[in-house]
């Protein structure tokens, strides 16, 4: 019974189909390792640029000289050519170590990284490392635009967190992990508070307002998931029939089931789970149904798998002939794709029954 779920592979497009993207955006709903840095385009604050903060700051924070000022204005214009605006920032810090503006150029080294193509979030965590120390209503005290800057700066640095467990961060390091989830739980809260509806502004929408603070606190919740399951993503990877199961039970799934507990909507991490469990299938053959059981929640609750399976039809394919194999038909499906609805995990003592003349 157990290796006849080697049927097919079960993997069309998910067993490293995260590390094949290159760019590192993606649909509000995919999670599985999936970094993105959402950029904050779909906002209409009005004065909300980094020039304008800084030059109404400048009150308080002068630049050395007329050479210095030149530098920073010509990094503003490079906004939209990230690897032009690094290169000016770095002559930057190069020419004036110590400018009094050294805290907001580092902010903005941090966000110039992630918009590079592909973005760098190595680079991208080790400038914000070097703000998240401080105290960020200090660093973005500006009256007027200092709320919107801390947000950019927590997007870009929760958005690199994001990255984990991807070819761009493969193996964050301990830092960083504890870097990118305090500013994934900053942005949350931050977010919910700059866009509270006593905030909105007059010309913007109700639903564009609420879309925007959908937008920060789903890059918040990628990042908070891609680094609970990045090392269950190493654990998972290359060939299915080749994976050391004591990785599978000791690695991948106590993460992947930590993660259904944290998000029980993300169908890519039950389908996850399903192939931690089938890793075990000669040890511990009674983890093949809960692996069935896992396939077709994931298929049940989103056959896209959070857009990572482009095949709508190949998921709910796979779940359905895993469990004829195990149970020898279709008899009680259609009760276990109501029962998957219900629970994230499956209850326990779950088993799918062989046939009913004898095991297969």
């Amino acid at each position: 019974m157990a290796a006849g779920l080697w049927f097919a592979n079960p993997e069309p497009a998910v067993c490293g189909g995260v590390e094949r993207r290159p760019e590192m955006h993606s649909s509000i709903g995919t999670a599985g390792g999936v970094a993105v840095f959402a950029g904050l385009a779909a906002w209409a604050i009005a004065g909300a640029s980094p020039l304008a903060g800084a030059q109404s700051a400048a009150a308080k924070r002068n630049y050395k000289d007329q050479g210095e000022y030149n530098l920073f204005s010509q990094a503003i214009k490079d906004a939209g050519d990230p690897a032009g605006q690094v290169a000016d920032l770095e002559t930057w810090v190069q020419q004036y170590p110590d400018s009094d503006f050294k805290d907001v150029r580092t902010s903005m080294l941090a966000q110039a990284y992630g918009k590079l193509h592909p973005p760098q979030p190595a680079k991208v965590l080790e400038y914000a490392a070097q703000i998240m120390s401080k105290d960020l209503k200090a660093v973005f005290d500006d009256p007027r635009d200092g709320k919107t800057q801390l947000l950019q700066f927590l997007n870009a640095t929760a958005g690199a967190a994001g990255a984990a467990g991807t070819a761009l961060l493969p193996n964050p390091t301990a830092d960083q992990a504890d870097l990118g989830w305090a500013a994934a739980q900053q942005l949350k809260a931050a977010a919910a508070a700059f866009f509270a509806p006593g905030n909105k502004p007059a010309g913007t929408s109700e639903a564009d307002w609420s879309k925007s603070r959908a937008t920060m606190e789903a890059t918040a919740d990628r990042a908070l998931l891609a680094l609970e399951i990045y090392q269950a993503e190493a654990a998972m990877r290359g060939d299915p029939k080749v994976r050391v199961s004591a990785k599978c039970r000791d690695i991948a799934e106590p993460a992947y089931r930590r993660a259904l507990a944290d998000y029980p909507d993300q169908a890519y991490v039950s389908y996850k789970l399903a192939l931690a469990f089938l890793c075990q299938q000669k040890e511990s053959p009674e983890k093949v149904s809960l692996a069935v059981y896992e396939f077709v929640r994931a298929a049940v609750i989103d056959p896209t798998l959070g857009s990572v399976q482009p095949n709508a039809a190949a998921t709910p394919a796979y779940a359905d002939k895993a469990y004829v194999v195990v149970h020898g038909s279709t008899e009680g499906l259609a009760e276990l794709k109501q029962l998957v609805k219900r629970s994230a995990l499956p209850p326990d003592g779950f088993r799918i029954m062989p046939p009913r003349n004898g095991p297969m």
